[in-house]
């Protein structure tokens, strides 16, 4: 009888956690929405300024172009993908070695 009881709790662990997700990607959706339809790009409203733009338009904004934070998000995009590139390099080899649970 324990062993059931216990099953049972973990189903609803689970199912609390599923939920608590769920509102939670509900809620960040909803943020983004509410930030969307209230975004302003000078007085133009983000519908009008993305009809308007350029489909050949530079992707970095213009005011970040070269600034110290375009020069930092470069730096830190390349850093991010050396990372990757680095554990997607060791895991490769930790699975060759039969190490699968570090892989």
């Amino acid at each position: 009888m324990k062993d059931k009881n216990n099953t049972n709790t973990v189903r609803i662990n689970k199912m609390v956690y599923l939920l608590v997700f769920l509102l939670f990607m509900f809620f960040i959706m909803w943020l983004s929405y509410i930030t969307l339809v209230n975004y302003k790009v000078g007085d133009t409203d983000i519908e009008t300024f993305i009809a308007n733009r350029n489909i050949n338009e530079e992707i970095i904004m213009p005011e970040l172009k070269g600034s110290k934070t375009e020069q930092n998000l470069w730096t830190a995009f390349a850093g991010e993908s050396q990372a990757r590139n680095k554990y997607t390099y060791f895991a490769s080899k930790a699975k060759k070695e039969g190490l699968e649970q570090i892989a």
